[in-house]
């Protein structure tokens, strides 16, 4: 697992909410991957650290990003 691999995923969620008409989210969505796609550490790494608080210190990732991205690791 990367990065990268969850920033397309959010990528994706977000062009499926802009097309959908959906105010707000889209941009949450694609800013939150662009900052996985720019983060030097491994996504992984900083989870196992200090789980979802760690998550949520990272630029555009809240407590909805930080849930979904450790729902991804654990999967």
């Amino acid at each position: 697992m990367t990065n990268h691999e969850i920033a397309l995923i959010f990528f994706e969620i977000g062009e499926m909410l802009e097309a959908q008409g959906v105010p707000f989210k889209p941009q949450t969505y694609q800013q939150a991957a662009i900052a996985l796609d720019n983060l030097e550490a491994d996504i992984r790494q900083v989870y196992d650290q200090g789980g979802v608080k760690a998550l949520m210190i990272l630029p555009a990732i809240g407590d909805s990003m930080a849930a979904k991205i450790e729902e991804y690791i654990m999967t």
